[in-house]
């Protein structure tokens, strides 16, 4: 069965770059060493130890100091997203400060713990989620002296404008774009100063600034952002490398400037380990993603990345070294070694470890994955994927684990959606969309899904959903398709008079477009039906 075209509008937001995938090919001795080591420390539990027993590219020499700390920095959270939006959503934002300042206080002692805590912050509050947002508003209402609620405000609202902007070139992006940017971006800097002025010593809010910087020129001096957070903390990690990552030819900087900001950091390396990674590799930028046409050389990609790098270069290197499968399997891991909760990290490795003959560590990777993060929907989509061609009915229960544990997203919900049409169960698929129209009304989802599925199985209802859809939703950009879509069908099925009289009726019989149809209402020709495909088709 064809998949439903409703999953569209988030299809652009999972792009990832993959190697190609040829004919599997025998793996060198030196990868085959490697993938043992890196199977055997992914069996671990603790995500903390298990990166700290991952091996290292192959002939690398990272220093075994910083590597410790690094794995630290990005597996250490002292706290998380969850923590915190569970408090919010209770009302307890006191508590939320009050747990906040304890960590906060830990981490001053520590320079690596304060990277950790910096890292932390952007993790749980740098969403561009309009829940979040919403608890956030709620958060500063409430505690107007809080400089956590301020810099967490910030922090959405630069995330925001990236979201708004997207990652295309200048070029490519329209002015409607470049404006929402500004206009979040104007409300992240009052945010992100007041935060600075209740609690000066709070690095997060200066790295922030030094972020949204880099997307709109004229934001904030950068020299005087910079200065003004090293003046607070002169060992500060995050501060030095969002400085540096910014310096490289390819930003409008030079190597001379990258190599002087990582002399200045060296002087702090007895203190905090992680400075070793500020300023290396300073030409693996223009190197492996300068937009040239040419790959690198595979050796140059290894030798850049022989002494450590950060993970902003890890990606960089990888998406340099697609054309040496080894290499890039070897790249692609230590992502996965350093943010194993993003599913795009496990993704990105399947060409390369299906080449290499490498099939079951991939799936592996996935099944470990979801089972220690159930509640995970990237982690759960991208594991019920693998498994919905041979073990359908699997795939589906991954999914109902992972809507039952928390993972109830809009993508989560599509792809059960489609897993249900996979395994010819229309109705399942219709409950399911009566269940997000119930629970998210705002959402098109359900109303696209509904709609599809019952123009797809030719329901008695169609009309009326389809009418359900493009009168609430029918004018959105990113529906557009759908909307088409449906559109054609009304031109090329014209429904009788008897079909479009009556609206669409809620369970309590009260016509409203906004309530789901009753789900029994198809169930008797649906195990009748055969597979005509989407609306679309």
């Amino acid at each position: 069965m064809k998949h439903l075209r409703w999953l569209g509008p988030l299809v652009a937001s999972a792009c990832f770059f993959v190697a190609p995938v040829t004919t599997a090919q025998a793996s060198p001795p030196s990868f085959a060493a490697f993938a043992a080591a890196a199977q055997k420390a992914e069996a671990i539990q603790d995500p903390l130890a298990r990166c700290l027993a991952y091996p290292d590219p192959v002939g690398s020499s990272w220093n075994a100091q910083t590597t410790a700390a690094y794995c630290r920095m990005r597996l250490g959270a002292p706290f998380t997203a969850t923590q915190a939006e569970a408090l919010l959503e209770k009302g307890e934002s006191a508590a939320l400060d009050k747990l906040l300042a304890g960590k906060f206080r830990e981490a001053k002692k520590d320079p690596v713990a304060r990277a950790t805590f910096d890292t932390a912050f952007r993790t749980a509050f740098g969403t561009a989620d309009t829940h979040m947002r919403a608890l956030l508003d709620r958060w500063v209402k409430e505690r107007p002296e809080s400089a956590f609620a301020a810099a967490a405000s910030g922090w959405q609202f630069l995330a925001t404008a990236e979201d708004a902007r997207g990652s295309a070139y200048a070029s490519q992006t329209s002015a409607g774009q470049l404006q929402t940017m500004h206009d979040y971006l104007a409300r992240a800097l009052p945010e992100l100063e007041r935060a600075q002025k209740l609690e000066p010593t709070l690095t997060t809010t200066y790295v922030a600034m030094l972020s949204a910087s880099a997307w709109e020129s004229g934001f904030a001096d950068e020299n005087d952002i910079l200065t003004r957070g090293l003046a607070v903390d002169p060992t500060s990690f995050t501060l030095r490398i969002a400085s540096s990552s910014r310096s490289t030819p390819r930003w409008g900087g030079s190597l001379q400037l990258v190599a002087a900001q990582r002399a200045q950091a060296m002087k702090f390396v007895d203190k905090n380990p992680l400075m070793r990674l500020v300023g290396a590799a300073p030409g693996l930028d223009d190197l492996a993603c300068g937009g040239g046409d040419a790959l690198p050389p595979a050796d140059a990609v290894r030798q850049a990345v022989s002494e450590g790098v950060s993970m902003s270069q890890l990606h960089c290197a990888a998406y340099g070294a697609i054309s040496d499968v080894g290499l890039y399997a070897e790249l692609t891991s230590q992502i996965y070694r350093f943010d194993p909760n993003d599913a795009h990290n496990i993704l990105m490795r399947f060409p390369a470890l299906q080449r290499l003959d490498q099939k079951d560590w991939y799936r592996a990777s996935l099944q470990q994955s979801h089972e220690r993060d159930p509640g995970n929907a990237q982690l759960a989509i991208a594991y019920s994927n693998y498994l919905k061609v041979t073990e359908t009915k699997r795939a589906i229960a991954v999914m109902q684990r992972s809507l039952a544990t928390g993972g109830d997203t809009p993508a989560a919900l599509h792809q059960l959606a489609d897993l249900y049409l996979l395994n010819r169960q229309p109705d399942k698929t219709l409950e399911l969309a009566n269940q997000m129209i119930e629970k998210h009304p705002d959402w098109p989802d359900g109303y696209a899904l509904r709609a599809n599925v019952e123009v797809s199985y030719n329901k008695p209802d169609r009309y009326r959903s389809i009418h359900a859809f493009l009168d609430r939703f029918g004018d959105r950009p990113a529906w557009s398709k759908t909307a088409a879509e449906l559109n054609r069908y009304l031109a090329e099925h014209p429904e009788a008079p008897s079909d479009a009289a009556q609206p669409v009726t809620s369970r309590a019989g009260q016509a409203t477009p906004d309530q789901p149809l009753p789900a029994d209402r198809s169930r008797s020709e649906a195990d009748a039906s055969t597979d005509r495909g989407s609306a679309a088709r």
